[in-house]
């Protein structure tokens, strides 16, 4: 296990794979004309969603590659 990633050098490459930057114009404009608290509420309930999926691929996709005896 000495030649794993460590979790958050894993988790930033993940992050910059999903290409978060590149949805801001498309959530701006999808909540154009809600309030700014309306807006916050979205945007912290879709940033918990990403995390959980993260999360959930991380330790999921680790297991299963383990299973199949790959790193």
């Amino acid at each position: 296990m000495a030649d794993d990633l460590p979790l958050g050098r894993l988790a930033l490459l993940l992050f910059t794979l999903m290409g978060p930057i590149g949805v801001i114009p498309s959530f701006a404009a999808a909540t154009a004309g809600l309030a700014s608290t309306d807006r916050l509420r979205i945007a912290c309930y879709s940033a918990l969603v990403a995390v959980i999926a993260l999360a959930l691929t991380v330790f999921v996709g680790t297991a299963a590659m383990a299973r199949v005896g790959t790193s």
